[in-house]
């Protein structure tokens, strides 16, 4: 980064990753708005045998939760850990993982979590919309 790139950057704010990051997160919560629009979002085919599909389903569903769950508190409990007691390039480098870990697994297991959940919900449950503890979860996790 130059020193005109720099000056830009603390001038406005605004750098080229700032607004990637951004644009996905309104991107992807709007999303995750459509199933509260009546958005139907059925199981695929290899899903929809009712002992292996809902037992699948429910698994991803679960597995990919504990992922979110587990990768998303511990790795921010790392790296506040190793900026207290590290020295100013250490933290930089952990924050510089961290972005890279929410990306490569936080990322995708935020989107399986809800999307297994609802096609489990849409076509074992009887919908989303008719399930009020389903439509609490979805609005829990999307706050989350």
């Amino acid at each position: 980064m130059n020193d005109t790139t720099a000056s830009t950057a603390d001038a406005t704010g605004v750098t080229k990753d700032k607004a990637i990051r951004y644009t996905l997160f309104f991107i992807v919560m709007g999303i995750y708005t459509l199933p509260f629009l009546g958005v139907n979002v059925p199981a695929p085919a290899m899903f929809t045998n009712a002992e292996n599909g809902y037992i699948t389903l429910l698994f991803i569903h679960e597995f990919a939760g504990f992922i979110f769950f587990g990768h998303t508190f511990f790795s921010n409990v790392w790296a506040m850990r190793v900026r207290m007691v590290g020295d100013k390039q250490t933290g930089i480098m952990a924050r510089g993982m961290l972005r890279k870990m929410a990306m490569g697994i936080t990322g995708p297991t935020s989107i399986i979590v809800p999307l297994a959940g609802l096609m489990l919900v849409n076509s074992y449950f009887d919908g989303f919309l008719n399930n009020p503890w389903a439509v609490d979860a979805y609005i829990c996790f999307w706050l989350m």
